[in-house]
Formats: structure tokens, C-alpha cells, sequence
């Protein structure tokens, strides 16, 4: 029965379809069909009617999308990029051998694990997440889904029939913390503490877990810094008790830094029916707790803990170089041993293919802490990464990391640990004569997220858009940039190629991204992440916006995120969003790749020409360029807009003069398009913002200085 309730929903969903292979899963588990599992079950399924098709197998619809004609292949999860074209208008239903061949191979899989209540879980999201709840036309809840909601409920009914707590965490301070560096490794120790977040965040929500006696099907969701974790209302006052646990551990280990905002809400079994409800009032409780912080664990006996001071003062040279706390333990490099670890955290699972887990016996809570893995034992768990798959005994989960083809493993995992170099300095120098050494960097959110989880009724499709969500962002996208891959459609316009050596995730969790790399490499790449983006979700109302900034890259780390944090704002402040703030302008994804395209042209001129004063001939014409169209009217001031012809005149040759007149006409195009569309400055503003990214593209590199 351990397995059973797990693999109930595909059950019900074999019994419709195939009474042969029905029962073959009955052979491998122990499934009990009674009131409380199909009570379960239900709630889960939600408002869908159970009324599967004998006649016809039918495709999941694609959840994320608003179309009536996008579905989901039939097929296993992968992380490559024909699943990026998922979305297919073609028919929704499969041939009966195909499902036969697939149902089978499902079936041999659980035979081989089914002792194992993880491996049986992982093999479940692995074959099934693809597949619809019920055999029935436009069926969007994935059976996985299903499998992992009702096994869920059905074991918070061993204490409660019909009364339920929804839990939620909330990491706050993430944002300071991560951005604590120093120039020298600043890299590095971004990926560090990013990846430490990561973890901390997940072995929290397997804390609360085990703690309550629960199993991993009752974490809902867990990224991009929160969690919700379903549990039964007889298991209030024991979260009551490890939400102060937890809040002590957080305290001693960073000194106040970090806090996690622990909520829960009360609901009935009917309320599956209507999730989004529950969904807020959790979120609205959290922000109340994270308005009154640390009460839970009595702000006057901890005082000095949560208000200082922290240390008794020292000297400058017992100060931490990263953390600025006072430490006489202190390396060469002057890091305490705590941001020590941090560094030893990210070396060790830097490129690995496996994270290996392994349960323990919770340790006492310290008063200090000076090793991250301390952290983690206190939490239950031992950590580890390898490039070689190893599994030590029935405690140790052996995860393959960002990779579903690996057949041996117990689960998976989609985490940025690839780290091709340590410095910013390394990862923007170009390996050609030409271009400047800057960084680019790119803060991006999916826009009107909160709306879209409060819009969605059922749990079923509330954890299939966060499932979804999440697995592009922490999985497709640390595979779009290890492949540097480019759909066939942006290939003429884009002209980088070597994103896995000069591009690096600092964190891609749930919908908030913020990604570092070379200037040009980040520019393109930002373009490419929304076309693919789109396809992704194949509708019109899922957009993200992006903000894009250029720094030299001795500029303060925690500098540049701010700044591009603010770009992102701007751009979120538009009507509509859905837009790309590049270098503090705002743009339309359109007017993007206008930009990318006169950005290409203007750098063939110079090709041609090698002479500078192209970039200074189209300067100088769009020098005041907003004075171009007269204030509150749509007329063109001609004069101004044919300058340029004017400046172009000397450079035309026998050779490039096609190239020249392309470029005017580009120009007139872009005015004229500016006064057509009644969006004057934002249009005609491409023409600086190209010429100036072409510009630093073309510029001479010797001695990996600038000689402009």
C-alpha cells in the first residue's frame, strides 16, 4: 500500500483505456479502492467531469496555453528543445500501438522500483506529467499531477478526513545576501550563495515534511524562494513548533539575514475545488507574518540576536572580506570559514551530473555555524555532488541533475551548478580582436504571475502551471544556454555562438531570473529566451519582461543588479508589459529585433569601410533625436531625419554603397513606422541604441585593451 495511493489516479486512468494493463498494475501494487483514496482522488481531479472516452486516446492539452489546439506530446519528460516546440496544432489524439508501446514501458519501470516510494514518484513525473488526468478531449491537468495530489491528500486523511492546512515559506533577505562579494571571486561567490538559497529552500520543505511524517507528494511546490507544502489540520501546533525550529536555525546560522516566513491556512476537503482562494489567503498570511518577523520565536528573549550588536568589534584585519562579520579564523583571502564553505559548496558541485541526499538524524541547533553542510545536517541531511552515479544505501537519494535520460537514478533535480570560469573579468574577455570587455546583465519576471495562480481554480491545474513554470526556467534554460541553441528563425539575425563559456546563471528560480555573462552573448541570448519562451507556453497572455544593462566589469556586482532591477521595473510599468528596458530604454520585443537587425547592418558598413565615423555620422544625426517629431504632433521634421544621407555621403564605394542606401532606408523606415504606430520616442530610439551596441562591438582589442 506504500506505493499504492501514489499510483491510484493512473489506475483509474489504465481502467478506462485498458483492462489488460489495469490489472498488470494491480500485479505490481497493492491498490486499494475506498471511500477516503476516491474521496481523494476527486478533490484532486477537481472540477473535471471523470467521463473518459472509450474510443479515442486522447493528448494533454497544453495548460499554459489559451488556444484550443495546443497539446502536448505523448511522451516522456525531457529537457531538450523539440519539447520546446511542444505545442503542435495537430491532432490531439495517439494511435493505440503507440500508447500500448509507452503504457508498457511505464509498467516495466514501476516492476523495478516498486519498493521504492521515490524512485516510484520520479518515474511517475518522468512518464506521466505528459499525459491527460482522464481519457477525454481537452483534458489540461497532467496525470502526474493527479498521482502526486492525490497520494498527498490521501495521506493527511490518515489523521483528518476533511480537514486540511495549506503551508507556505517564504525566503526573504535573498536578494542582499546573494549579493555580498567582492571583486576578486565575485562571480563565484554569487553562484555560491545562490545555489546555497537553492538548497536551503529545498531541504527546509523536506524538514517540515518529515518532521510532520508526511512524504514528498505533500510539497506542492518548491522555487524561486517559497514553497506550499498540503497538510492536515491536526498538524498545526507540531508546524507551529518547527516553524520556531526553523526560525532559530536561520537566526544563529546568518545573524538575522535570512528569515523564513512560515504561514499556514485552514481549509475543507470541498476547497480543492476552489484552490486559488486558498492560494491567496496563505500568500496574504505569510505578509503578515513577514511584517511582524522573528515573533514566533519571542523578540525580548532573542534581542540581541535579532538586533545586535552581532560581534564585539575588531580590527580590520579580523573583518570577513564577503560578510564583513568579525572572525579570527580568517584564510589567506580573509573569508571567515562560513563564506569559506559557501565557496567549498559551489567547487564541489561545480559541472557535476548527480546530487546525492541522505537522510540523517536531525542535529541540535548550534548557536553558530562555520560550515553550510553543518546547516544542512541540522536540517536531517548529508549533501553531496558527483560526476559518477553512487548510492549508498535505502536513505541516500541519488539525483540526476538536470538530465531525464539517466535511467538509474532515484529522482531529478533542475539546478544551475554550471560554472565555466571564476571571474567576471575571464567570462567577459573576447577571445577576437574586436569588442568591448563589459558584462551584460539581464533581471527578468513573468509578468501578472500572481494573477494567473489566482485565476486558476482547481489544485490540479494550480500545480501544473507552477510545475511548468519551474521546469522552464530552472531546467530549460540552463540547457538552452549549455547548447548555446538558437531556433532556426533567429539564426540570421544573431550572430553568438558560445553562451556555455560566456554566459552563467546566477539564479533561475520559479519566475525571477538574473543572468551575467558578456555583453554581446547576454544581448542576443535575452531575445532568444523569449521567442522560446513563447513557444513554451504557446499564448499570448503568459509574457515576461526584461530588464538588460551593460557594466564594465570592475562595477560593483550588487550595483549592476540594482540598476538592471530598475530597468525591469520600467519596463513593467508600461501598459501591457510584456517589453525589454535595454540600457534604460524601453522597447517592445519587436522593436528588439529591429534593433538587433540595424545593429547588424551598421556593423557590415563598418566591415567594409573600417572606419569609425560611421558611428559618429549616425550619432550625430539622432544627437536630440526626440526633437525629431515635433512635440504633440505626428509630422516628421525631414530635414533632421535626411541628415544622415548627409552625413553618409563621403563613405559611399563602389563597394558598400548598397549597404549605405539599406542603412537610410532603414532609418526612414524606422521614423516612418515610429509616426504610423503613434509610438514616437520609443521607435525612433532604436537607431542610437543600435548603433551604440554595434559600436562597442567594433571596437579594437590590444593587449585586451580598448584602442578606440
Amino acid at each position: 500500500m506504500k506505493c499504492g495511493k501514489l499510483v491510484y489516479a493512473f489506475a483509474k486512468y489504465l481502467e478506462s483505456i485498458d483492462k489488460e494493463r489495469y490489472n498488470k498494475l494491480l500485479n505490481i501494487f497493492s491498490i486499494e479502492s475506498n471511500d477516503n483514496i476516491e474521496k481523494s482522488y476527486k478533490a484532486a481531479i477537481g472540477n473535471q467531469k471523470n467521463e473518459s472516452v472509450k474510443n479515442s486516446i486522447y493528448k494533454l492539452k497544453n495548460t499554459l496555453s489559451n488556444t484550443d489546439n495546443s497539446y502536448l506530446p505523448f511522451r516522456k519528460s525531457k529537457l531538450d528543445f523539440e519539447s520546446l516546440n511542444k505545442s503542435k496544432k495537430e491532432n490531439n489524439t495517439i494511435q493505440k500501438c503507440v500508447w500500448d508501446n509507452y503504457i508498457d514501458e511505464v509498467l516495466d519501470e514501476l516492476e523495478t522500483s516498486k519498493e521504492n516510494f521515490k524512485r516510484v514518484y520520479y518515474i511517475c513525473m518522468k512518464y506521466l506529467s505528459n499525459i491527460p488526468a482522464i481519457n477525454k478531449e481537452n483534458c489540461d491537468i497532467s496525470l502526474f499531477d493527479i498521482c502526486k495530489i492525490t497520494s498527498a491528500i490521501a495521506k493527511c486523511q490518515e489523521k483528518n478526513d476533511n480537514q486540511f492546512i495549506l503551508i507556505k515559506g517564504d525566503l526573504s533577505g535573498i536578494q542582499n545576501f546573494i549579493y555580498k562579494t567582492r571583486k576578486a571571486d565575485a562571480l563565484k561567490t554569487l553562484k555560491a550563495h545562490s545555489l546555497y538559497l537553492t538548497l536551503l529552500q529545498d531541504l527546509c520543505s523536506k524538514y517540515i515534511v518529515r518532521k510532520l511524517n508526511l512524504n514528498i507528494t505533500n510539497i506542492l511546490y518548491s522555487g524561486g524562494g517559497n514553497f506550499y507544502i498540503i497538510a492536515s489540520k491536526e498538524n498545526i501546533e507540531e508546524f507551529r513548533r518547527i516553524r520556531k525550529e526553523l526560525s532559530e536555525l536561520l537566526l544563529n546560522a546568518h545573524s538575522g539575514e535570512l528569515y523564513l516566513a512560515l504561514a499556514e491556512v485552514e481549509f475543507a476537503l470541498s476547497d480543492f475545488n476552489n484552490f486559488e482562494e486558498v492560494w491567496k489567503k496563505v500568500g496574504d498570511s505569510v505578509g503578515k507574518v513577514k511584517n511582524k518577523r522573528w515573533s514566533e520565536i519571542g523578540l525580548q528573549e532573542n534581542f540581541k540576536k535579532i538586533f545586535g550588536p552581532i560581534d564585539n568589534g575588531g580590527k580590520l584585519n579580523q573583518t570577513c572580506s564577503i560578510c564583513n562579520c568579525i572572525s579570527d579564523e580568517l584564510d589567506e583571502e580573509k573569508r571567515c570559514p562560513l563564506c569559506q564553505s559557501y565557496i567549498g559548496l559551489i567547487e564541489d558541485a561545480r559541472n557535476k551530473s548527480y546530487y546525492i541526499e541522505k537522510e540523517t538524524e536531525f542535529d541540535l541547533i548550534k548557536d553558530t555555524y562555520k560550515d553550510v553542510k553543518d546547516i544542512f545536517k541540522a536540517l536531517g541531511y548529508n549533501i553531496s555532488f558527483s560526476e559518477d552515479f553512487c548510492r549508498e544505501n535505502e536513505r541516500t537519494t541519488a539525483y540526476s541533475i538536470n538530465n531525464f535520460d539517466n535511467d538509474n537514478v532515484d529522482g531529478y533535480i533542475f539546478k544551475s551548478t554550471k560554472l565555466s570560469t571564476n571571474s567576471l573579468d575571464e567570462l567577459v574577455a573576447s577571445n577576437q580582436l574586436l569588442g568591448d570587455n563589459k558584462i551584460g546583465v539581464i533581471k527578468l519576471d513573468v509578468d501578472n504571475l500572481g494573477s494567473l495562480f489566482i485565476n486558476t481554480k482547481s489544485i490540479g491545474q494550480v500545480v501544473g502551471l507552477s510545475r511548468n513554470i519551474s521546469m522552464f526556467f530552472e531546467g530549460f534554460v540552463e540547457q538552452i544556454i549549455e547548447n548555446s541553441y538558437t531556433p532556426k528563425e533567429c539564426r540570421r539575425y544573431l550572430k553568438t555562438k558560445n553562451w556555455k563559456e560566456k554566459i552563467t546563471i546566477i539564479y533561475a528560480g520559479g519566475d525571477d531570473t538574473f543572468v551575467v555573462g558578456r555583453y554581446d552573448e547576454i544581448f542576443e541570448f535575452i531575445y532568444v529566451l523569449r521567442e522560446l519562451f513563447r513557444t513554451f507556453v504557446d499564448c499570448k497572455d503568459k509574457t515576461f519582461s526584461a530588464g538588460v544593462g551593460m557594466f564594465n566589469s570592475d562595477f560593483p556586482i550588487i550595483k549592476t543588479a540594482e540598476i538592471t532591477e530598475e530597468f525591469l521595473s520600467k519596463g513593467k510599468l508600461t501598459k501591457g508589459k510584456d517589453k525589454i528596458c535595454f540600457l534604460g530604454e524601453v522597447f517592445t520585443w519587436e522593436q528588439y529585433l529591429e534593433l538587433i537587425k540595424l545593429k547588424n547592418l551598421i556593423e557590415k558598413i563598418y566591415e567594409k569601410t573600417q572606419s569609425k565615423s560611421i558611428f559618429e555620422k549616425i550619432d550625430k544625426s539622432t544627437k536630440g533625436f526626440k526633437a525629431v517629431f515635433k512635440k504633440g504632433s505626428n509630422n516628421i521634421n525631414y530635414i533632421k531625419m535626411y541628415r544622415l544621407a548627409y552625413y553618409l555621403r563621403d563613405l559611399r564605394t563602389k563597394d558598400n554603397i548598397t549597404l549605405i542606401d539599406s542603412l537610410v532606408e532603414q532609418y526612414e523606415s524606422i521614423c516612418l513606422s515610429a509616426v504610423v504606430k503613434s509610438d514616437l520616442s520609443k521607435q525612433a530610439m532604436i537607431i542610437p541604441f543600435a548603433n551604440k551596441w554595434a559600436q562597442c562591438n567594433c571596437r579594437h582589442m590590444i593587449g585586451g585593451n580598448k584602442n578606440v
